[in-house]
């Protein structure tokens, strides 16, 4: 039987540096182990962990600054009741994929349909389809394996719905991302400056990219709850 650990292709958009406060970084449901690795080919990021414990995540208070942003909330994502969190001891999926335990073939593999979508420009520098064909090669019959290496899409574990993941995991005191800044985002708010420190400019505005920005972040913490 394989050791847990898990496989995540992902990337943050959220990258302005003097918004990510790293001493408000939330303490998520799993610890980052020292024989955690993270590696680069062919462009694409690799996250391996292995065998990590759970805690509970901390909401932190209220700031004013969240205050404000609350107050102009109108997107429909993520929640802001943070009601994932007072279930105890529950995989952050909305759906499972292969019982660790029971497969013998590969590690647990978190994906979502809505990491690539088509409206992505085909020429763009940041080639958004590689999630979608990442997920077409394991599921395909490769020339030197005697069958795919994932048996069914059924077996990728699916990340929380963009509504249902706690705005805690992202949002300032108990999250990374400024309260202020983030409601712009998903508000398609941001200025011409903050898009153009994102990379992906006039894009920022788009629901898929957001949708999917927010996926990846739920992936992310599902991936190494699996590991």
């Amino acid at each position: 039987m394989l050791q847990p650990s898990c496989l995540l292709v992902t990337l943050l958009p959220f990258t302005k540096k003097s918004l990510f406060n790293t001493q408000m970084a939330p303490t998520l449901p799993f610890r980052i182990p020292s024989s955690a690795s993270t590696s680069s080919k062919c462009g694409i990021s690799v996250q391996v962990g292995r065998r990590l414990s759970s805690c509970t995540v901390a909401a932190g208070v209220v700031t004013a600054t969240a205050r404000a942003a609350a107050k102009e909330r109108q997107h429909n994502y993520l929640d802001s009741s943070n009601k994932f969190l007072r279930q105890a001891l529950v995989v952050p999926a909305s759906k499972p994929g292969l019982d660790p335990s029971t497969n013998r073939f590969h590690q647990p593999i978190v994906y979502h349909p809505n990491y690539s979508f088509k409206s992505w420009p085909a020429k763009h520098t940041f080639p958004m389809s590689k999630f979608y064909h990442t997920a077409q090669a394991l599921l395909q019959r490769q020339p030197h394996l005697p069958r795919p290496l994932v048996r069914s899409a059924d077996n990728f574990y699916t990340p929380l719905d963009t509504d249902s993941i706690p705005e805690a995991w992202i949002s300032q005191p108990s999250g990374p991302i400024d309260a202020q800044f983030l409601s712009s985002f998903l508000n398609s708010n941001l200025t011409r400056e903050e898009q153009r420190v994102i990379g992906f400019r006039e894009l920022c505005s788009s629901d898929e990219l957001i949708s999917r920005t927010l996926l990846e972040v739920a992936g992310t913490v599902l991936t190494s709850n699996l590991a």
